[in-house]
């Protein structure tokens, strides 16, 4: 006669911590890019409303105007509300990176931690990461070049949002889509688990910057302003885990245009 296996209780609150660790490898990583986040939104928030050094504050309706022309990155005064030194634009690219790219690959880190003994796990996720992020720092030219120029208009910002809603009906934006959604062989044991783990973050991230990489260049014009940030993070998160993403491309070139025209009407 079959019976049922015992399943022997959780008795503690470090045991239940530790079992749900195990069930979520990647738990450390998350909770990076949630800082990340939480530093990205004070940046967003606290400069809601400025309005570049020079400038006279606004009452009224002009004020109420200059808000939403904040909140999308653009100052009525200056053009390019959030203007900041080269330094401080090399850290917010990495920041922003880490907190919206990483949690896109999930499943990704999953996989890397199926693959990999246990102990072995946090060495394999953070090489991921790494090389993920790695991927990355061609932005971090983009970004100090950027900011090395004179302040930009809403008209440029605009116009970054337009060709980023562009790119996403373009045939190589669906390849590098449908790219991202595929997995790769990991090996269990060293050397060949170090290595495998490399090659599938810089592969991973590689494919995320041409699938996502016009959409991070347009936010950093806004200086990562609030109704840009939140919209993009939506579009984002729906193309990664969508079961259709490459299908509902349209709809976030039209939410992308229409961050355009909030940008150009709003001062």
């Amino acid at each position: 006669m079959l019976t049922a296996p015992v399943v022997t209780p959780l008795r503690s609150t470090g045991q239940r911590i530790r079992h749900s660790a195990e069930r979520r490898p990647e738990w450390w990583v998350l909770a990076v890019s949630a800082a990340c986040w939480v530093a990205l939104l004070r940046l967003s928030l606290s400069s809601q409303g400025s309005i570049g050094p020079g400038s006279t504050p606004m009452s009224g309706g002009d004020a109420t105007l200059n808000e939403m022309a904040g909140m999308c990155g653009v100052s009525r005064a200056t053009g390019w509300w959030s203007w900041r030194p080269p330094g401080e634009a090399v850290g917010m690219w990495v920041v922003m990176t880490v907190a919206m790219m990483i949690p896109l690959t999930i499943p990704s880190l999953r996989h890397v931690a199926r693959m990999v003994p246990q102990a072995a796990r946090s060495a394999a996720l953070a090489t991921f990461c790494s090389a993920f992020v790695l991927a990355w720092i061609p932005g971090v030219a983009l970004a100090v070049w950027i900011h090395g120029r004179p302040p930009v208009s809403a008209g440029i910002v605009a116009a970054a949002f337009v060709a980023a809603g562009v790119w996403e009906l373009t045939p190589m934006k669906r390849r590098a889509l449908l790219a991202c959604h595929r997995t790769a062989v990991i090996r269990a044991a060293q050397p060949g688990r170090r290595r495998t783990c490399w090659q599938f973050g810089i592969r991973r991230g590689a494919w995320c910057t041409a699938s996502f990489g016009p959409l991070m260049v347009a936010l950093l014009l806004t200086g990562h302003a609030l109704i840009p940030l939140l919209v993009v993070t939506v579009g984002l998160a729906v193309q990664r885990y969508s079961s259709e993403a490459h299908r509902v491309r349209g709809w976030s070139a039209a939410g992308f245009s229409l961050i355009a025209v909030v940008t150009l009407i709003a001062p």
